[in-house]
Formats: structure tokens, C-alpha cells, sequence
């Protein structure tokens, strides 16, 4: 399963299980309120989710925080970087997330954050001209 066909699924899949960090080897507990998927003592995950919860994904690698964003909203929003194929992907932290973990990655700075933003498409330099024709194609005087 790829990214290819991920407009045609859900965005969001609820799994909330219980699992042993393969990282750490932390017994992590199921979140309750959302989808857990990453440890909340050494912050790592796995590389099996294609959207959020589907376990889509063939890599399985581990998904080390190498950054986290402060955000007013949302709380913190950690950056993960696979070990095995190097995809960055952005996650909400947990309540119960290593909040001193937290700080220290958000001390490292932005730069892994614009690399996990999705891609924008660039305007042009130019102004866009109006066309002389109307919506129907006939020309407007």
C-alpha cells in the first residue's frame, strides 16, 4: 500500500493498541482518546502507518524524533525520521509524552520542520490575466 491510493481512504484510522517499544523496550499502554503510535518515554515509533492508523506501510523501520515544533493549538508536534528508508513525518504529542524529551528536541529549531511540511505549490511571479471571454466562452465587451 502507497500514498498513491491514499485519497481514495479514509484520513484517519483509529488504532489504539498496546505495544512494546522496539526502541526502548517500554511497555506502552493504549492512549484511550486517539490513535498511540509512538513510545511516550523515548518518543520513537515505527514506520508502519501510511495515513495515520491504517498500517499501510512496508518499511517498519523506526521513526527516531529528531525535532519537535511548540504549536499554540495543538501542543507540541514532534518530527520523526525513519532509520531505514529516512522519511520525516509530523505527530501530536500525548499527554503523557516525556515533556523534558520535548523541550530538548524543540531547542533544536526549525529546521526539520519546513522538511516535514507538506509541499506548497509556488505562485507565480506573474499576475494571472483575466480573459476577455466569459464562463460560457462568449467574448465580453
Amino acid at each position: 500500500m502507497d500514498r498513491s491510493d491514499a485519497p481514495f481512504r479514509k484520513r484517519f484510522v483509529k488504532n489504539d493498541s498496546g505495544f512494546v517499544c522496539a526502541a526502548c523496550g517500554a511497555d506502552v499502554p493504549p492512549l484511550g482518546y486517539s490513535s498511540r503510535n509512538h513510545c511516550p518515554r523515548c518518543l520513537c515509533s515505527l514506520h508502519v502507518d501510511v495515513l495515520p492508523g491504517d498500517r499501510g506501510a512496508d518499511c517498519g523501520g523506526i521513526m527516531r524524533p529528531v525535532s519537535a515544533l511548540a504549536d499554540a493549538k495543538r501542543g507540541f508536534i514532534i518530527i520523526h525520521r525513519c532509520d531505514r528508508c529516512g522519511e520525516l513525518r509530523r505527530c501530536a504529542a500525548a499527554d503523557d509524552d516525556n515533556r523534558a524529551l520535548l523541550v530538548v528536541l524543540t531547542s533544536r529549531g526549525q529546521e526539520f520542520a519546513a522538511a516535514a511540511q507538506p509541499a506548497q505549490p509556488k505562485k507565480s511571479a506573474y499576475p494571472r490575466k483575466k480573459s476577455p471571454r466569459g464562463r460560457g466562452g462568449e467574448m465580453i465587451p
